[in-house]
Order: structure tokens, then C-alpha cells, then sequence
């Protein structure tokens, strides 16, 4: 079967201090990537500590899945590999409404995005995508627009993301920065600061890219 795998490990994970509250933060990430099964072929899972999950996605879901973990992981930085390709799958016994582990599946996609995450540790690339059916070119430029935004985002000040989080939310600035207890003309002066328009445009065509693969 032809399936997005979305292999990931946590940047310079050994200079975390708080690992205890770290997991915790993890854990409630990966719950909330896995409350949406419409968007999932197989359940996100730890598979190594808490610094490597895997996950296997519908297509469109792609984008979606990674701003959820974007956000859901700041401020730490995660590198993702994301490899559409083909996998083999193993004799399941599982609830029929709710999508099976990851650790049942098994294939090239896996062993692709395997490789790729190993070379965006030397690289420095935080997402990396490949696409069996597309042109090289193609896939090096998703992987190229996905890697600069969420270089961005990374570099928002804790108060910055709080508000692109509390705004996109609701999609108001009034409605955020009542939330927030501040003032509207404060959320639009950070938002304007962050040239944040420009990123949520860049964010759209992206998670076009996506939904016409």
C-alpha cells in the first residue's frame, strides 16, 4: 500500500533538563495528533524514549499533522522526515473504527524516511519530504517551504507564538486579545512585527501542496 510515514526525532534532546515534563508535553502532543483518525492510517507512537515518534498519515493530512506537531512541541525543535511511498502491513487484530498502531506496519517508505532522518542530522534540515509519484524537484520544494516555516515559527518569542496559538484559535483579534487580557492594537503591532500575513499565506499554499497530491 502507497502511505505517508512521518518519522520524527527531537532536536538536541539531551539538553533538555526537565525530561519528566518534556515526556508529559510529548505525550499530550501525540494524543492530540491521534483525536483525529480521519487523518491518520496508523496511530502516532513513541518509538524510542521520548525522543523519536512515528505516525502514518493520509496525504492531505500532511501539513495539518505537522503544524499540530509544530506548535504542540514549541519551544523544542523536532526534525521530521516525511516519506510517501509504499509499506507492507501486518495481520491486525483491531477495532475497526480506530486506526492500528504504527509498529504493525513495516516497508521501504519506513526505511526511506529512516535514512532521510539521518541526513537531516548532519544537514541541519528540520523537515524533509519525499514523494514516491512526484518529481524530484517537486518534493525538494515542499520540503524546502516547510523547512523555512518552521524555521519562523521557531524563532517567535514565546509571547509571539502564544499569540499566533491564541489567534489562530479564533481567528478574530479581538476575540484573542480579550482571551489574552491585552488590547486588540497589541495583537495586530506583534502580528505586523512578525510579518505574520506572509507566513500564514506561505502556510496556505503549503497545505495546498498537500491537498493536490
Amino acid at each position: 500500500m502507497l502511505a505517508t510515514v512521518v518519522l520524527c526525532d527531537i532536536r538536541d534532546s539531551r539538553k533538555i533538563s526537565d525530561r519528566q515534563a518534556f515526556a508529559a508535553q510529548v505525550s499530550q502532543c501525540l494524543d492530540a495528533l491521534n483525536e483525529q483518525p480521519d487523518d491518520l492510517i496508523a496511530k502516532f507512537a513513541v518509538q524510542a524514549g521520548i525522543d523519536e515518534f512515528a505516525g502514518i498519515v493520509t496525504t492531505p493530512a500532511s501539513g495539518r499533522i505537522m503544524q499540530k506537531l509544530w506548535f504542540g512541541l514549541y519551544p523544542q525543535a523536532v526534525r521530521c522526515s516525511v516519506v510517501v511511498g509504499d509499506l507492507d502491513i501486518q495481520a491486525i487484530a483491531n477495532d475497526v473504527d480506530q486506526p492500528p498502531a504504527v509498529y504493525h506496519f513495516d516497508g521501504p517508505a519506513f526505511h526511506q524516511a529512516a535514512d532521510q532522518l539521518a541526513a537531516m542530522q548532519q544537514t541541519g534540515q528540520l523537515f524533509c519530504y519525499h514523494h514516491a509519484n512526484l518529481e524530484t524537484w517537486q518534493s525538494e520544494l515542499i520540503s524546502a517551504l516547510g523547512d523555512q516555516l518552521y524555521a519562523q515559527m521557531l524563532g517567535w518569542t514565546r509571547r509571539q507564538h502564544e499569540i499566533v496559538r491564541e489567534y489562530t484559535q479564533r481567528d478574530s483579534q479581538s476575540a484573542a486579545a480579550r482571551h489574552l487580557g491585552i488590547d486588540q492594537s497589541a495583537i495586530s503591532h506583534s502580528l505586523s512585527a512578525m510579518d505574520y500575513s506572509r507566513f500564514r499565506r506561505n502556510l496556505g499554499l503549503w497545505q495546498a501542496c498537500f491537498d493536490e497530491i
